[in-house]
């Protein structure tokens, strides 16, 4: 596992409040409760905190946090872009 994805996992457990979400790295993270539309400021701002990036509200959303893979997969790429920027 590389840096990000550790801080992606880490960004999730904390604003899901539980290590559950990694029962199951596909599982919809808004079907079960862990995530809802206010714990996507939370993660902004962790995004923020720890990849010490600025992060626009609007290039994230729902679908990209998903689940556990999704957001992974999406801090991956959202952190290249920014490093390119």
């Amino acid at each position: 596992m590389d840096k990000i994805d550790s801080i992606a996992r880490d960004i999730l457990e904390e604003v899901c409040e539980t290590n559950e979400i990694f029962e199951d790295l596909d599982m919809d993270l808004f079907e079960t409760g862990y995530l809802d539309s206010f714990a996507l400021l939370d993660i902004v701002v962790e995004i923020e905190d720890r990849l010490d990036i600025k992060v626009n509200p609007n290039d994230i959303n729902k679908d990209k946090c998903k689940s556990v893979n999704t957001f992974t997969a999406f801090l991956n790429a959202y952190a290249i872009l920014s490093d390119n920027r």
